[in-house]
């Protein structure tokens, strides 16, 4: 790796960067075993990418002498977390404990019957530092109930009710297709939204 014509000014820049989750770079739970399966990856191409990684993770260290592997948020967008620490001197933090503050969300949710919350997928992934898994703790911080919403429901979800979610439901209300999901979206969010506020009213009441 020659950085000989990297811009000069960026030695005088600091990079904060806020990471979704805290995956090491490579590994059992680095970014291709984690996240390449559910963006179209098999056994065979997760195992070649996470040989890539290792081999890129040689050459920072070996060329540009700096260890960036297992740095919480590493593996974070595929190892781009990685790389802004070898080539920017970034510092990576979470991106959920940002978001908080910046909306003071703690002081938000005070009193709150119910929160809903939601993402694409929930599965074992949204544990691992995710927007759903931070507003899943703070609420059971105030013993708060929550309720996630998603496209799908993936293997590892019961994980997180011992962390404070309360339950999940997928608004695929029937076999479909994904642009059939797509295309009806909107329906199929507020079709579950009402239904779960529905069994939420009812009881309350009771």
């Amino acid at each position: 790796m020659d950085l000989s014509r990297l811009d000069e000014r960026i030695k005088e820049c600091r990079f904060k960067v806020f990471c979704d989750v805290e995956n090491p770079l490579y590994g059992t739970q680095g970014a291709a075993y984690i996240y390449a399966r559910q963006k179209g990856a098999d056994d065979a191409m997760i195992e070649k990418l996470d040989m890539g990684l290792r081999r890129l993770s040689d050459v920072i260290e070996k060329d540009l002498g700096k260890q960036v592997a297992f740095i919480p948020g590493a593996g974070a967008a595929g190892g781009l977390g990685a790389g802004l620490i070898a080539f920017l001197n970034a510092k990576l933090e979470k991106g959920i404990d940002m978001m908080m503050e910046t909306v003071s969300f703690r002081e938000r949710i005070k009193n709150a019957a119910l929160i809903i919350t939601g993402e694409g997928r929930m599965d074992k992934q949204t544990g691992y530092g995710k927007t759903v898994y931070g507003v899943i703790k703070a609420a059971k911080l105030q013993g708060i109930p929550v309720i996630g919403i998603c496209g799908s429901i993936g293997d590892g979800v019961e994980e997180l009710y011992s962390k404070g979610l309360t339950a999940v439901f997928s608004i695929i209300n029937r076999p479909m297709t994904l642009q059939e999901a797509m295309e009806h979206a909107d329906e199929l969010l507020t079709s579950t939204a009402e239904n779960i506020m529905r069994i939420f009213i009812k009881t309350k009441k009771a």
